[in-house]
């Protein structure tokens, strides 16, 4: 093949792999238009499901996590952070979270300041503060009565033994007085007796 062949080969493929180039470029584009929908469709069905009653919160929390984490400061993901916030303290969830409910607003406030829910989120984490301070205010508290309790029981039941200790000393006692009373009842007779044999042999 000479150089001027070569040379029409190249210009006739040149148009050939700009177009391929085109189109690679173009489904790479696709690609990654097409990755952020359905995080952000999974974000609104979330939600959707979080007002129709109608929702698995294990695997919601964990998708709307991993959204949250690989796309921050999107819309999507400050969606996934603050619906992931939400899904914790849900009424619908049956095993609410108030620590990583906490933590989940904490993180929103911090990343977006300026979303228009910052001021909510802000509100969310004074409220589960107090909440969770009072919470283990609560169970000091408890606790503090229950080491009471159980000391109360202690000493009612060390005043039980010892009321029935006394109990049996009285009752000792009353026997040993019973006793005595008999013996002296018992050594009267025996000196009325004396007395009596010393009278007749002094007559």
């Amino acid at each position: 093949m000479d150089l001027c062949n070569l040379e029409v080969i190249i210009y006739r493929s040149a148009p050939v792999s700009a177009c391929f180039l085109i189109f690679v470029l173009i489904l790479s584009l696709a690609g990654c238009l097409t990755t952020i929908p359905p995080q952000e469709d999974l974000v609104r069905d979330t939600q959707n499901l979080l007002l129709s009653n109608d929702i698995d919160f294990d695997s919601a929390i964990t998708r709307l996590g991993k959204i949250a984490d690989s796309i921050p400061y999107s819309s999507q993901g400050m969606d996934a952070q603050f619906t992931l916030a939400t899904l914790y303290i849900s009424p619908l969830n049956p095993t609410p979270d108030y620590h990583c409910a906490l933590v989940e607003f904490t993180t929103f406030f911090n990343l977006y300041p300026y979303d228009s829910r910052a001021k909510q989120a802000s509100a969310w984490v004074r409220l589960l503060k107090h909440y969770i301070d009072s919470q283990r205010t609560l169970e000091n508290t408890l606790q503090k009565l229950t080491i009471m309790e159980i000391n109360e029981e202690k000493e009612r039941k060390e005043r039980k033994q010892n009321l029935e200790s006394l109990a049996q000393v009285m009752k000792n006692c009353y026997a040993e007085r019973d006793s005595l009373e008999n013996t002296i009842q018992s050594l009267r007779e025996v000196i009325l007796q004396m007395e009596r044999k010393y009278l007749k042999r002094g007559r």
